[in-house]
């Protein structure tokens, strides 16, 4: 298991073991996506909510000059999870089962912050809400979250 101090220091804080590496991959989705040879930084994490934030280099531009789109849900999407997973109990995991987003507007910036807060939490499905800044909120997303059991 490869996580950051940060991610150690904020499970600790809060009583987790829900950081976890995907199954027989040697990163989490999120830093092989966004970053080879970085991770996201932890901004802040609590119960039902979680904060992160990224730099942007070239490989994060589309054709256009702005920042992909894939990139923006895939954050949305990470932090959206791993708040759903401070809400739930040992032995329990959390998978997303439905994801809508708006682009709000063209997302240009040298960093993206995402912060998700948990709206709804439950037994079965979560629902949770991100939103995704450079300067200004450029996306928002909603995702349900089925709470599964390992």
């Amino acid at each position: 298991m490869s996580v950051t101090c940060l991610e150690r220091s904020a499970s600790k804080r809060l009583g987790l073991s829900f950081i976890h590496e995907p199954r027989g991959n040697p990163a989490p989705l999120l830093h092989r996506t966004l970053h080879p040879a970085r991770r996201d930084a932890l901004l802040d994490a609590g119960k039902g909510w979680y904060e992160t934030e990224i730099e942007i280099g070239e490989q994060h531009f589309q054709q256009d000059g702005f920042i992909y789109a894939g990139v923006q849900a895939t954050m949305a999407d990470h932090s959206a999870g791993t708040a759903a997973a401070t809400l739930i109990g040992p032995g329990h995991y959390v998978l997303t089962v439905e994801f809508k987003i708006n682009f709000l507007r063209p997302a240009e910036g040298d960093k993206l912050r995402c912060g998700a807060e948990v709206l709804k939490p439950g037994k079965t499905l979560t629902v949770v809400e991100s939103s995704v800044f450079t300067e200004k909120l450029i996306s928002k997303a909603s995702m349900t979250l089925a709470v599964l059991n390992k």
